[in-house]
């Protein structure tokens, strides 16, 4: 059975296909069964939304494939102490960390606690709890 969910994607990517084939928003709504315009409207903003999301994964996943296969290149040389490599290492790694997000934000004044360290927190608060 198919899920609600999937379902309304499945409109809203209809709904897309008709605004990009020309159709009015009032015409979607029919056509899709919309109460009126702007739910068509919004429906076509949320596929387009999407879209764009899926094809910034894609294109993240691609550089973060090049950065693998530079780093590969270059590891060997890093690891055997040339410095010039293990500079160029550790370029590949900060930028491999900023399209993944792992680096803390360089805001001092906001508190934010990335999700390793969540988990040192609960880990360390668990410490001297002893279950009988």
């Amino acid at each position: 059975m198919t899920s609600e969910r999937q379902v309304a994607a499945e409109r809203r990517a209809r709904a897309l296909e008709l605004r990009k084939a020309g159709a009015s928003y009032e015409q979607i709504a029919q056509q899709c069964g919309y109460s009126h315009r702007g739910t068509a409207h919004r429906a076509v903003m949320q596929a387009l939304a999407s879209v764009a999301d899926e094809l910034a994964a894609d294109v993240r996943d691609l550089e973060l494939t090049r950065l693998d296969s530079m780093l590969m290149g270059l590891w060997r040389a890093a690891r055997d102490g040339d410095g010039s490599a293990v500079d160029r290492v550790l370029k590949i790694m900060e930028r491999r960390a900023k399209i993944l997000g792992l680096d803390s934000p360089t805001d001092q004044t906001a508190h934010v606690v990335s999700p390793l360290g969540q988990v040192r927190q609960r880990g360390h608060a668990s410490w001297g709890q002893h279950t009988a």
